[in-house]
């Protein structure tokens, strides 16, 4: 083995354990990756466990609460006094208290009559803990959209790359045989000027879209979480033409869209906060208890425990609070319209979108067909450009034209592959449907 070919195998092999060999993502690798590392998924899990805590915290308040206290307190001087008492006038002392006073405390209550107010509460956490649960399922949406976008973007770009670079083999073949030509007398300066300029704008093209593919690189590997950029997509900007109703879309929308469900949660809450408000005004009864055990009690024996216990209920009868509940009440209904405005401003905002994107989505289509049907009359523009030129019948810059004609049309229809693919992105946004995208995903459920 000469030592070039070792030097350059030696290479090759510290690239691979250095782990710089590059990587390859699919779209589902890439739907995975974004859902594992996601910082916005981890944000609304911690979110759903905090409302499940204070969900917790409401259910807690049906059961009986227990306290204990206790307290010692120690006294310099404890005043007294001495009386004769008895047969023999022998005195008998008295003290007030003892130096060491000890006080200890179980109290007990128990909530048997509250007019609702702990069921509305404990209600009102749980829809906020399914209010959590849907915005995460947006979230995941969200996160859905953006990688779709990101991942074909970096396909298009590699795709893009792969077109430039046959368009600049064409030009480089182009200024060779036009030098030859020149030199041979059979093509003029111009000729291999204009040639040298098709050959720069191609290498341009080439260099303008290696740097597109590193910005969006950029923007997949933050949304996948790969630290490295030595890495590439897999997958095809295929062309499957879309049948579906505009109808059936937006009644499937309107029955799919998390920021719908959010609206008629909202409601259900501002509802159970109007029930929570009217019970303020409504009387509380509790069941209440104690046991004591005190010294100090006896002038007698001063440092003797007494105990005692007691048993009761309390009730709270609110009378009168200047009209501030029913303000309150009040407050909340309007609330309530307005969230059911929202709503429906939401709903013709759907409609509107799922036609928007049928409309792109259409004109995409045409696009495409269109440029398939011009790469092939390029195609033939070509061939008949060089066979002429080779012939002396056409002069390189027609021939440059028809290189630049099909280069155009092959990218014009990479273009427009893009943009139906974006199309479908559009529609599977409004309808919060990403199954409709392809088969590649519709069996993850996206990680919903």
């Amino acid at each position: 083995m000469s030592a070039s070919k070792f030097f350059s195998a030696f290479f090759v092999c510290l690239l691979f354990s250095n782990g710089i060999a590059e990587e390859h993502f699919s779209l589902a690798q890439c739907m995975q990756k974004a859902y594992k590392n996601s910082n916005i998924l981890q944000i609304s899990d911690l979110q759903i466990e905090i409302a499940r805590d204070k969900l917790a915290q409401s259910e807690y308040q049906r059961l009986p609460s227990l306290t204990a206290q206790g307290s010692y307190l120690r006294i310099g001087k404890v005043s007294s006094f001495s009386i004769p008492m008895g047969p023999g006038g022998s005195l008998q002392t008295f003290k007030f208290g003892t130096p060491n006073r000890v006080n200890a405390a179980v109290n007990l209550g128990v909530p048997l009559f509250t007019w609702g107010r702990i069921s509305a509460q404990i209600r009102m956490a749980a829809i906020s803990v399914e209010m959590n649960q849907t915005e995460r399922k947006q979230k995941a949406l969200e996160v859905t959209d953006q990688v779709l976008r990101a991942f074909y973007g970096v396909l298009i770009s590699q795709e893009a790359i792969e077109a430039n670079k046959v368009n600049v083999e064409r030009a480089q073949k182009n200024l060779e045989t036009t030098k030859r030509r020149f030199e041979h007398g059979l093509a003029a300066k111009l000729h291999v000027l204009q040639a040298q300029v098709q050959a720069t704008n191609a290498q341009t093209m080439l260099d303008d879209s290696q740097s597109a593919l590193e910005a969006n690189k950029l923007f997949l590997s933050k949304l996948i979480g790969q630290k490295k950029q030595n890495y590439s997509v897999t997958g095809a900007l295929d062309y499957k033409p879309v049948l579906l109703d505009a109808d059936s879309l937006i009644q499937r929308a309107l029955s799919n869209r998390y920021d719908l469900l959010t609206f008629t949660l909202q409601q259900q809450l501002l509802q159970g906060q109007t029930k929570l408000i009217q019970t303020s005004l409504r009387p509380t009864l509790m069941g209440i208890g104690g046991y004591t055990i005190q010294n100090g009690f006896s002038p007698m024996n001063p440092e003797e425990f007494i105990d005692n216990w007691n048993v009761g209920l309390q009730v709270s009868l609110p009378l009168y609070d200047g009209g501030v509940t029913q303000r309150k009440i009040q407050e909340t209904q309007k609330q309530v319209s307005a969230v059911q405005l929202q709503q429906k401003e939401i709903e013709q905002l759907v409609t509107l979108q799922i036609r928007q994107a049928l409309v792109a989505l259409d004109r995409a289509e045409r696009n495409v067909l269109a440029q398939r049907g011009n790469i092939k009359l390029a195609q033939q523009a070509l061939a008949s450009a060089e066979e002429q030129y080779k012939n002396g019948l056409a002069s390189s810059l027609d021939l440059i034209t028809a290189q630049q004609t099909l280069a155009q049309s092959e990218l014009g229809l990479l273009r427009g592959l893009y943009q139906h693919v974006l199309a479908k992105i559009e529609l599977c946004k409004a309808t919060a449907d990403y199954t409709l995208f392809e088969n590649v995903i519709q069996n993850n459920r996206l990680g919903l």
